[in-house]
């Protein structure tokens, strides 16, 4: 006792002695340094300061000057690409009525009558040379992309004012959101500007900026041919297109990105051809003989001022969105910060000569109390502290001994003796805890059977049909997990079968428990409407109602018909499956974007089709599998994925999906599962013939 005593003491007055001499002797060299170098170089720090900020500014301008032209850019070529997108939907809707005109019945389409010109709505135009009477039947059959065409041309925001398809038989048919052009029987859409380009290129192309006949401003048109698939060769029917105004479109986001009050935005070509821009004097005008593809910012000087330059290349058309700011302008407010700051720097020089004076002092004051508080203080703590860490010291041996029935008793009336008590507390809450972990394990264990046994497992009495083979599994990162997958018929014929796969977020309990409503709720609502955007749409009314957690599931529906190959699917943000059709190399099937269930009550589910063939395969998987990652925190990615699909692309559906995750296994070898593997493999054999 009197030994730790002993060393407790000198300990502590060797620690606090040595720590009070070496400040002191530190305080005062620091002290006297800085009294003969602070006054000069306060100046000179000051002086610094001023001219880093100054600097530190325009950088920062220069900055936000190249991200505003980056974010305009991207904004510019989403509002472009929603355009494309509009246009390719509608040329694909037409390629498919050509290929497969079976599959639609023929809707009546008229001249408009007089008293409806000049409405929005769809109309009937013919060229001089065209038959009505001959090409009646085509006209009736390409009038199901009438909805398509309205619902194109009356999307908010999007600056489209209409949308139309031409064919090479003759007609046109066509939505105007804002007036409908005048029905002709003398129109050839065929010598048209944005018919020619079209077909030639073979492709989606864009017009040139062109001013509305209606007086709308400027424009641009989008158009895409389309073709009858259905021969050894495609056949060219005819082109579609979407026509668009930039002053909702593009003008409006070009006048919100003025900087000061002489700065402008301005979108150019590729030669340097100002096309569009909030400073109307510039227009059709060259700022620059060349620019670079990429983004950037210059320093240069347009009509003998000079000026900041930050540009940024559009990806889905050949323009560049650029940001003018003049040099006087950006500059003025750091010249003003560099001024104050020197103002502010030559004050402070006098008040830190008069502080030091009164820095010594205190500094000498306190050491001379530290070092009597320190004898004072440190034979108190060491007789304190010695004897119940002494104490404390024997009962630790004796419970890590492994005798958890032993108590501490410590009275000292501080933190020892809470201490002690917390250790006592410990020892019963690790008895407590080993029990629940042993109760805890054994539920987990029970959820994860009855979370299995939820799943169908008895793939025999499907892959003993001779229509079709299928096979698929559900590993859990945890106990518990939140994918799941579901196959089953909506018919009592067994001709319509219905095969889902899903990702609830999160994992563990929660994303379990998640799970089992999700899949109840899909089974049920297909059962009950058989098209999968209704039943994701309804599902997901349902998951928003009571969501305080904001879970959510991405989800993916399909519906093949056995009997003719015809194939109903929607995506709710799951990851697009694997597909060999005619027996080619797998490809990830091209979906259109769809949000998870669960997220927003307002979500919309597009209801898409395909088209299966005897021996064509599909690969349904979750992410974790194409981002899964090794002990390098490197992903498997979806190139090392396909490839290795296309590996085993003949295999039947459990052989191939062992395949894949036996090559998962050796990518992921010594690496923890960081998420659900989950799959469905399918090959269709061949068609249901009564």
């Amino acid at each position: 006792m009197k030994t730790i005593r002993t060393k407790v003491l000198r300990s502590i007055l060797a620690l606090s002695l040595g720590v009070i001499v070496a400040l002191s002797v530190t305080m005062f060299i620091a002290l006297m340094r800085m009294q003969n170098t602070v006054l000069s170089d306060s100046t000179n720090i000051g002086q610094s300061a001023a001219n880093d900020s100054q600097n530190a500014l325009l950088s920062q301008v220069k900055e936000e000057l190249t991200m505003l032209a980056n974010d305009r850019a991207d904004i510019t070529d989403e509002r472009l690409k929603a355009i494309m997108e509009q246009t390719e939907a509608v040329a694909t809707l037409a390629s498919e009525i050509y290929t497969h005109p079976e599959n639609y019945k023929e809707r009546f389409i008229d001249y408009l009558h007089p008293d409806e010109l000049g409405t929005a709505a769809l109309s009937l135009r013919t060229a001089p040379w065209a038959n009505l009477n001959t090409i009646r039947s085509e006209v009736y059959l390409l009038a199901n992309v009438g909805d398509t065409l309205k619902q194109v041309a009356l999307k908010e925001g999007s600056g489209i004012d209409a949308t139309f398809i031409g064919t090479e038989s003759g007609f046109m048919i066509m939505y105007n959101n804002n007036e409908t052009m005048a029905n002709a029987n003398d129109y050839d859409h065929t010598q048209r500007v944005w018919y020619g380009p079209a077909r030639d290129a073979g492709r989606l192309v864009w017009s040139d900026i062109f001013t509305t006949a209606e007086g709308r401003g400027a424009a641009i048109t989008c158009p895409m041919p389309f073709y009858d698939y259905s021969g050894p060769t495609p056949v060219f029917k005819g082109v579609a297109s979407t026509s668009a105004t930039l002053d909702a479109a593009v003008q409006a986001l070009i006048d919100s990105s003025n900087i000061g009050t002489t700065g402008y935005a301005f979108i150019m070509d590729s030669k340097g051809k100002v096309l569009l821009s909030s400073n109307q004097d510039i227009i059709n005008t060259y700022l620059f003989d060349r620019i670079d593809k990429e983004a950037g910012f210059i320093e240069t000087t347009l009509n003998d001022e000079p000026v900041y330059v930050a540009y940024s290349p559009l990806q889905n058309i050949d323009w560049i969105f650029g940001i003018v700011a003049k040099t006087e302008e950006i500059a003025e407010p750091a010249a003003q910060i560099q001024n104050t700051i020197l103002a502010l720097t030559e004050s402070s020089v006098d008040k830190i000569a008069s502080t030091i004076m009164y820095v010594v002092i205190a500094i000498i004051v306190v050491i001379l109390i530290a070092v009597v508080a320190t004898f004072v203080i440190g034979g108190y703590l060491s007789r304190s502290i010695s004897e119940p860490v002494i104490k404390l010291s024997e009962d630790a041996q004796i419970i890590s001994a492994g005798n958890l029935e032993h108590k501490l008793d410590v009275k000292t009336g501080d933190e020892i003796e809470e201490l002690g008590n917390s250790f006592n507390q410990m020892i019963d809450s690790i008895q407590t805890i080993t029990a629940e972990k042993q109760r805890v394990a054994s539920e987990l264990s029970i959820a994860s059977e009855i979370q299995n046994d939820m799943l169908p497992r008895i793939f025999p009495v499907y892959t003993g049909s001779e229509n079709f083979n299928i096979y698929a599994k559900m590993i859990p990162a945890k106990e518990v997990g939140g994918d799941f997958y579901d196959f089953f018929f909506l018919d009592e014929a067994k001709t319509k079968l219905v095969m889902v796969i899903a990702d609830v977020s999160g994992k563990g309990v929660p994303a379990a428990l998640f799970m089992v409503i999700a899949k109840t709720l899909i089974k049920q609502q297909m059962q009950h409407v058989g098209d999968p955007a209704e039943a994701l749409k309804s599902v997901n009314r349902v998951l928003c109602e009571d969501n305080p957690r904001n879970m959510f599931v991405t989800t993916f529906i399909i519906c093949l018909d056995l009997e003719s190959g015809f194939t109903l699917f929607a995506n709710g943000g799951h990851n697009a499956p694997l597909i060999s059709i005619d027996g080619q190399n797998y490809e990830f099937m091209k979906l259109k974007k769809g949000i998870p269930p669960g997220m927003f009550d307002t979500a919309k589910y597009q209801l898409s089709t395909i088209q299966l063939h005897e021996g064509d395969r599909i690969y349904f998987y979750t992410d974790g599998i194409n981002e899964a990652m090794n002990i390098d925190g490197e992903e498997w990615g979806n190139e090392r994925f396909i490839a290795e699909a296309n590996r085993y692309i003949n295999d039947e559906p459990e052989e191939f999906d062992n395949h894949i995750r036996e090559a998962l296994g050796k990518w992921t070898e010594g690496a923890e599962q960081s998420d659900d593997i989950t799959s469905i493999a399918f090959h269709f054999i061949k068609k249901v013939r009564r």
